[in-house]
């Protein structure tokens, strides 16, 4: 089964040099069966640089905006 995502998806702050508001959102939009294994890794990496990526109910969504 495909994982389904709806609505918009648009990161509104940089995480880092290396993790703008612009890739992130980019990466945000593909859907998410069909992000690379090194697309997974900068969601990885921006989400444990947010003070709160390590919060277990978090959402990547809620993250990043």
């Amino acid at each position: 089964m495909a994982a389904i995502t709806t609505g918009s998806k648009t990161v509104t702050r940089d995480v880092g040099p290396s993790h703008t508001a612009a890739q992130l959102t980019a990466i945000l939009a593909i859907p998410v069966e069909n992000l690379t294994i090194a697309q997974l890794r900068v969601l990885e990496e921006a989400v444990r640089k947010v003070s709160s990526g390590h919060e277990p109910k978090a959402t990547i969504g809620g993250l990043f905006s």
